[in-house]
């Protein structure tokens, strides 16, 4: 018996490739929920042509409104203000005076993170994207640091990939020091 929206399917089992006897055969239901979607499930109205009609246009006028809403395929440079309502800042030319140089991530934004762990028992602060000597950088950063939070704070360098990871939660005070140094 078949109801409204199930597929019943009988199987008969095989043994080593051959048919089982009738005695014993075995038959195998499987219920498979089926569901018409509400485009199927309705009647049509009319024929489809009254429906599908388009029109193709290729006014440059139009097609600005559909650029408009097609997503972006990179982030646009920002416009150069003297102030951001945000707080966000370019980088400044003083910059390049610095051994080192801290390249920003494709939104613009400093490439620093905070991760937590443990619950939040354990908590570090990375810097990533570090161009030049980095253990400059890391010198700097350690005695901003430790003047700063007015205790030792632990930094780990990581060379080749370019990171510096700094032990506890100093991610503001990290980007401070970003932005007063122009990066």
């Amino acid at each position: 018996m078949a109801s409204r929206g199930l597929a019943i399917r009988c199987l008969q089992i095989k043994k080593f490739g051959q048919l089982l006897p009738s005695c014993q055969t075995v038959h195998v239901i499987s219920v498979q929920p089926t569901r018409d979607s509400s485009y199927r499930s309705n009647k049509p109205i009319g024929p489809p042509s009254l429906y599908t009609d388009v029109e193709i246009s290729t006014s440059p006028e139009e097609w600005k409104f559909v650029e408009r809403l097609l997503p972006k395929t990179f982030v646009p440079k920002p416009t150069v203000k003297s102030d951001y309502p945000s707080g966000w800042k370019p980088p400044a030319e003083s910059s390049c005076s610095h051994p080192y140089y801290v390249e920003r991530n494709r939104n613009h934004m400093y490439p620093l993170y905070l991760k937590i762990q443990g619950r939040g028992e354990k908590k570090t602060t990375k810097l990533k994207h570090i161009h030049g000597d980095i253990w400059a950088l890391h010198d700097d950063l350690k005695k901003y640091l430790e003047e700063r939070s007015k205790k030792y704070v632990f930094l780990q360098i990581q060379e080749v990939s370019g990171h510096i990871n700094i032990k506890g939660d100093h991610f503001s005070i990290v980007e401070e020091w970003l932005q007063d140094n122009g990066f």
